[in-house]
């Protein structure tokens, strides 16, 4: 959505919409950074090896971590070589998203503009 906020004198605020487009081609570069939470199951290599094979197949700017279970509630967090990104989207998400052995994804994403106001 891109437009601007006006306030009158007596603060009532107004949105003023002016192009409307879908989010989607916006996700890889909103979504900086992932982190993707692991249950400690065997089925957790076969989630390795299809990011594996995803990050192969795309390209893309998005750093990927890993926070593997370990004993109870304890995760431990793999930093992993800058160059392994991924393009993220929701084809991504499709196809790694509902992995039994996934327990959570957290994400990072990029910082949002923020203006001055002007009167």
């Amino acid at each position: 959505m891109q437009g601007y906020v006006s306030v009158n004198k007596e603060g009532e605020a107004r949105l003023n919409v002016q192009e409307l487009h879908h989010l989607e081609p916006y996700i890889p570069s909103l979504v900086k950074e992932t982190t993707w939470y692991l249950a400690d199951d065997p089925g957790r290599m076969e989630f390795l090896r299809n990011m594996r094979d995803t990050i192969d197949a795309t390209t893309g700017d998005t750093k990927v971590r890993f926070a593997l279970r370990n004993r109870g509630e304890i995760y431990l967090v793999a930093q992993t070589a800058g160059s392994l990104t991924l393009y993220f989207s929701h084809q991504t998400m499709s196809k790694l998203g509902c992995h039994p052995s996934l327990e959570g994804i957290e994400y990072r994403l990029a910082d949002i503009p923020h203006y001055e106001r002007r009167f």
